[in-house]
């Protein structure tokens, strides 16, 4: 069976194509497009011109699955379009205009469906499942294989470079407010207060981009999936006073994600921090294949 899966985010509009055999799979095809629409938000809504932009991508993706005739094509949103006043409207001008009916997922809904892709892409038994997209940090605590605590948090990558960045890379202060905002975040969370985990399984695309500089500036393999948790103070340590060379490894490595990495880094520190974490392991699944696990494969197996 053939699968097409697109994960509308608040700063990436992803796609993936499956082929699954029983719960086992493998990818065909992933595309990204930065579509940045958490940068369209006005007064809480989702402008007109990003919906318009989050048509264009769909449509453009609907083509790209055309040669693999596919079983299934499902379209979700995560904060994108859960955290906007007006989703209603965002969702009716996509079916209208795309004929895709958009499944917007719960916060606490994300964070299990991130759980079930990334434990299945590391095998990991137990530790903290984080994942900071665009809009929405989310959070699964699990011990051996079981989930114990999933829940999301109101603020990402891209929300934080808005709100507390004037320029291209955050300066001393903004820096400080970031990690102030995400810390006070973190302490409301009772369910998580006083824990510690060791072991930290990555998802999402600041975490795959601090792996990423960790292999390139130690020049280690591409596929390593691993780091120390201390190597994100390191990583951000060029960019107090933002070095050139720094800025240029920034932009040839990830560029585009340089305006939203660095404040994603400084929650993901603030986190490790946070929980005493150790290590790091970087899940090469995530939401978009926990959709697939969990509400396409298991919906097709209980029929």
């Amino acid at each position: 069976m053939l699968y097409g899966i697109v994960d509308v985010g608040s700063n990436t509009i992803r796609l993936g194509v499956y082929d699954c055999e029983g719960p086992a799979f493998r990818v065909l095809l992933a595309k990204k497009e930065t579509a940045g629409l958490a940068g369209y938000a006005r007064k809480g809504n989702l402008s007109a011109q990003g919906i318009d932009r989050c048509i264009q991508v769909l449509r453009a993706y609907q083509a790209a699955v055309e040669p693999f005739r596919l079983d299934g094509f499902f379209v979700f949103a995560t904060a994108s379009l859960r955290n906007v006043r007006n989703t209603d409207e965002a969702v009716r001008r996509i079916w209208e205009e795309t004929g895709l009916r958009v499944d917007v997922i719960p916060g606490r809904d994300e964070a299990v469906l991130d759980f079930a892709g990334a434990v299945y892409g590391t095998g990991m038994e137990s530790g903290l499942m984080v994942d900071i997209g665009g809009g929405s940090i989310e959070l699964a605590a699990f011990s051996h294989g079981r989930l114990e605590q999933a829940v999301s948090v109101d603020t990402g990558s891209l929300k934080l470079y808005t709100r507390h960045v004037k320029e291209l890379l955050p300066a001393k202060a903004e820096r400080r407010a970031i990690r102030e905002e995400v810390a006070e975040k973190l302490a409301a969370l009772r369910e998580f207060q006083g824990r510690r985990f060791s072991q930290i399984c990555g998802v999402g695309g600041t975490i795959r981009g601090c792996c990423r500089l960790y292999n390139v500036r130690g020049e280690l393999p591409e596929d390593n999936a691993r780091f120390p948790a201390g190597a994100v103070k390191a990583l951000l340590r060029p960019y107090k006073e933002p070095e050139k060379e720094a800025c240029d490894l920034l932009i040839r490595v990830l560029p585009d994600r340089v305006h939203t990495q660095l404040p994603g880094m400084l929650a993901f520190q603030t986190i490790l921090e946070t929980y005493g974490a150790e290590q790091v392991i970087v899940s090469s699944c995530g939401v978009r294949e926990g959709y697939l696990l969990e509400r396409v494969l298991r919906a097709f197996q209980e029929k």
